[in-house]
């Protein structure tokens, strides 16, 4: 899974320094705050690609809908978005774009697109939506491989972002050509802000969604301790190196470690700068 130097949230959210991202390590749980474990009603869905984990105090009532209505909102974003399942919206966009057709898009898709847009402005091109070239050249999405200096060239050239031109207000995007989306970087956290809006639309102020290392705390209250949320080692899982406290925050990091391959003989994470078109080094 493509993961960005810099995790974008919008307003109340925590945003990490891109060096920090990168240095840091594995983001793997949180505290629960005042509520004990005994207390809380757990609920939990495979989407994305890993496991969703909500979170809510044992007495919220409709706390099932509650995590159901959570749980449809990552859904409708996986299938608007993923590129590890056939048949979704995306899927489909790349298959018109690569005719030269301007394809108007889901407001989920435009919404992530537009966000997505955003987020390569602010971090000058350490992120980008259009980094499937890159993606494809170095086969992330399988063993991996070792590209040549000018397949990384080339496939640089085709992630800059602005082979991407999207009309917000129309939801019409157009592709350069040769230009292919991958919007894994942030898909998996603007699905989280989305179910996070879900609950609190039904009037929820205490809850903890857990997505496969990245955190969104709802609250906790007023006159409740932040949740305390965990980074460990990337060496060593069981030795935590940082303690965040969040509230009304998410927190998410990432690390090579998380997915090693050898390719070519020597380590290769999943990490991509995508200025230089090259995987980010161990160290």
């Amino acid at each position: 899974m493509l993961r960005s130097y810099l995790k974008i949230r919008r307003l109340n959210r925590v945003a990490l320094p891109a060096l920090l991202v990168l240095a840091s390590p594995l983001l793997v749980g949180a505290g629960t705050g005042a509520s004990p474990v005994g207390r809380e009603v757990v609920r939990a869905r495979w989407l994305m690609g890993t496991v969703l984990e909500i979170r809510l105090p044992g007495a919220t009532e409709g706390a099932d809908e509650l995590a159901e209505a959570a749980f449809r909102e990552v859904a409708a974003v996986e299938e608007a978005a993923s590129l590890w399942r056939p048949g979704t919206e995306l899927e489909a966009v790349h298959a018109r774009a690569a005719e030269g057709q301007a394809v108007v898009v889901s407001e989920i898709l435009g919404a992530l697109l537009e966000e997505a847009l955003r987020a390569a402005e602010l971090t000058a091109g350490a992120f980008t939506p259009a980094a499937g070239a890159l993606v494809r050249e170095w086969d992330l999405r399988g063993e991996g491989r070792s590209p040549s200096s000018a397949e990384i060239a080339r496939a640089a050239a085709l992630a800059r972002p602005d082979g991407v031109r999207f009309d917000a207000e129309s939801r019409t995007l157009r592709l350069d050509a040769g230009v292919t989306l991958d919007l894994d970087g942030i898909a998996k956290g603007f699905a989280l802000d989305r179910a996070a809006a879900a609950l609190r639309a039904r009037g929820a102020d205490d809850a903890l969604l857990n997505f496969g290392g990245q955190l969104l705390a709802i609250g906790p209250p007023a006159g409740r301790p932040a949740r305390e949320a965990l980074v460990v080692s990337p060496t060593d899982p069981s030795v935590p190196v940082l303690s965040v406290r969040i509230r009304n925050a998410s927190l998410s990091t990432s690390a090579n470690s998380e997915r090693v391959r050898i390719v070519a003989g020597r380590e290769a994470g999943h990490l991509l700068d995508p200025r230089t078109g090259r995987l980010v080094p161990f160290n």
